[in-house]
C-alpha cells in the first residue's frame, strides 16, 4: 500500500512539502504493526502521526479476526468517535484492508508531554480520574433497552453475540488445566471450574438492559497519560454494550496488583459515580453485575493466553505477562468469592 498517497489524501486542503517516515520508532504487534511519520506542509508546519495496520501472518491475528478486532475499531472511528465526550486521538482516515484495516491517527506522544502505560499501583488519585472519565463515557450512552441504542451504535455486540468467548474457552480450557493445575490452589480449580460450567449464564446476564457503550479493553497501556493526568483513551478494538463496571474490572485486573483498600475504594466509588446518574439501581444489582463481569472477559483472556506455552512467562513481575495476569485475576477472585466458597459452589 502507498502510505504516503493515503497520507496526502488526509489533508488534501493542505499543500504537503514532505513525509518522513521515522523507521526507528515503528513498532511490530502480533495483531498491529504502527508506523511513525512526520509531515511537513509548505508553511512549515509539522505535524505527527501513526499508522495503525492490520497484522495477519500469526494465530493471534486469526483470533483478531474471529473477534472482530480490525472491523471493530474501524467502526468506532469511523461511527462513534466524533460523538464521544472523553479525550481520544484525533482521527484522520480508515482504510479497508483485505479482512483488516489501515488507520490514521495522530501521533499522542510527538503532539502533547506524557506517558503510556503508567504504573498506577501506587497512584490511587489517577486510578480514580480514569475511572471517572471512563464512566463519562459510560453514562453518555446508557441504554435502558434496545429502542434507546443511537443509530451509530446499533451495529454494536452485546456479549451473548460475542460467540468466540465461548467457542475459545471451550477449546482451550483442557489444555489451560494441564499446563497450569500445578500452579492452582483447590479454592481457584473450584472457582475456574464453577466459571465454566456456568458461562453461558454470565454472557446473557451482563446482556440484559440496562447496557452501556464500553471501551472493553480498559487498562493504562491503552491510555496515553497528557502532563501526567489527564487520561486519553486509545485501542477501541474490542467495543460493544455491556455494563460499565465491566470496564472498571478489566482495568483494575489489568493494571492493579491486587489490593483490598484500592479495590474496595475503586467498587465503591463507580458506585457512587452511577448511582447519582441513575439511583434506581441498587448496590446489590451493581454487586452482580461486578462478579459477573469478573466472570467473562477477564477469564476469557486467562484462558486464552494461558494455554499456550509460547505465550506465557515465568517472570510473573512482567506486566505484560499472561501468568503475572493470571495470578492476579485468582487474587480478585479470592477476594470476591473464596469468602462464600461454598455458597459459591452450591448456585
Amino acid at each position: 500500500m502507498d502510505f504516503d498517497k493515503c497520507i496526502s489524501s488526509c489533508f488534501n486542503n493542505k499543500k504537503i512539502k514532505h513525509i518522513k517516515r521515522i523507521n526507528q520508532k515503528n513498532l511490530i504487534g502480533n495483531i498491529c504493526n504502527i508506523n511513525f511519520y512526520e509531515i511537513t506542509f509548505q508553511n512549515e508546519q509539522v505535524i505527527n502521526i501513526v499508522i495503525k495496520i492490520s497484522n495477519f501472518d500469526n494465530e493471534l491475528s486469526n483470533d483478531a479476526l474471529e473477534l472482530d478486532l480490525y472491523k471493530r475499531e474501524m467502526y468506532f472511528y469511523e461511527s462513534i468517535s466524533d460523538h464521544v465526550n472523553i479525550n481520544i486521538p484525533h482521527f484522520y482516515k480508515c482504510i479497508k484492508q483485505n479482512n483488516g484495516s489501515v488507520i490514521i491517527l495522530e501521533n499522542l506522544s510527538s503532539n502533547y508531554n506524557g506517558y503510556f502505560n503508567l504504573n498506577l499501583n501506587n497512584n490511587v488519585t489517577l486510578i480514580l480520574k480514569t475511572v471517572s472519565e471512563i464512566f463519562k463515557l459510560h453514562n453518555k450512552f446508557y441504554f435502558k433497552n434496545d429502542s434507546k441504542i443511537c443509530d451509530y451504535m446499533q451495529s454494536l455486540k452485546k456479549n451473548n453475540e460475542i460467540n468466540y468467548y465461548s467457542k475459545k474457552i471451550k477449546s482451550k480450557f483442557d489444555k489451560f488445566m494441564l499446563i497450569n493445575n500445578k500452579y492452582l490452589k483447590d479454592e481457584h480449580i473450584m472457582i475456574i471450574n464453577y466459571i465454566y460450567d456456568n458461562f453461558s449464564k454470565f454472557l446473557e446476564e451482563s446482556s440484559k438492559f440496562p447496557l452501556s457503550f464500553c471501551h472493553g479493553d480498559l487498562k493504562s497501556g491503552n491510555i496515553f497519560y497528557k502532563q501526567n493526568n489527564e487520561p486519553v483513551f486509545f485501542d477501541w478494538q474490542y467495543v460493544h454494550l455491556n455494563k460499565g463496571v465491566s470496564d472498571i474490572t478489566f482495568f483494575l485486573i489489568e493494571c492493579i496488583d491486587f489490593d483490598e483498600n484500592t479495590t474496595d475504594i475503586v467498587e465503591k466509588y463507580y458506585y457512587k459515580l452511577l448511582y447519582e446518574k441513575h439511583p434506581e439501581i441498587t448496590y446489590e444489582e451493581y454487586k452482580k453485575d461486578l462478579l459477573n463481569s469478573l466472570c467473562i472477559f477477564p477469564f476469557f483472556v486467562m484462558i486464552w493466553f494461558n494455554s499456550n506455552e509460547e505465550y506465557r512467562s515465568t517472570d510473573s513481575d512482567y506486566k505484560d505477562s499472561p501468568t503475572r495476569f493470571m495470578n492476579n485475576l485468582l487474587l480478585y477472585y479470592e477476594y470476591y468469592f473464596s469468602k462464600n466458597i461454598v455458597h459459591f459452589k452450591n448456585n
